[in-house]
């Protein structure tokens, strides 16, 4: 029979927690780009803590996909109320910059949108991969 020290005990009751420290799931352990855990940490935990780890990710990823959505939302608000109101006063100069200002905040909105468009949608078809697995679990 083994028997250990009390140091010995100690030693193993830290090491003990601090791999289920460094294994649970959390937030960031997923890359949404390929639905899989982000280190060798998420893919312990995934190994360890199976459908409890995927339900964890699905979870993770409705509030992200939520959160990218309502985010878009304000911004795409945001522009769409700051847009630049022509002035019966102004030179023809100062309207031409005005315009040339709208189409590049039209542009950066654009570029932007699509930024959050494609999150959105990596994150949704995560969650469906993640179903999907969580089915045959």
């Amino acid at each position: 029979m083994l028997t250990f020290s009390r140091g010995q005990k100690i030693c193993l009751a830290i090491g003990a927690v601090l791999a289920i420290y460094l294994t649970w799931p959390g937030g960031a352990t997923l890359n949404y780009s390929t639905c899989e855990p982000k280190s060798g940490l998420s893919q312990l935990s995934a190994t360890l803590y199976g459908r409890y780890f995927w339900e964890t990710a699905l979870t993770h990823a409705r509030e992200l996909a939520l959160g990218l959505e309502k985010q878009n939302n304000d911004w795409a608000k945001t522009f769409n109320s700051s847009k630049l109101q022509p002035n019966a006063g102004v030179t023809e100069a100062e309207r031409l910059r005005d315009r040339a200002d709208q189409i590049e905040a039209q542009q950066a909105w654009n570029h932007l949108s699509s930024m959050y468009a494609s999150s959105i949608a990596n994150v949704r078809q995560c969650e469906q991969l993640i179903v999907a697995r969580l089915r045959l679990m």
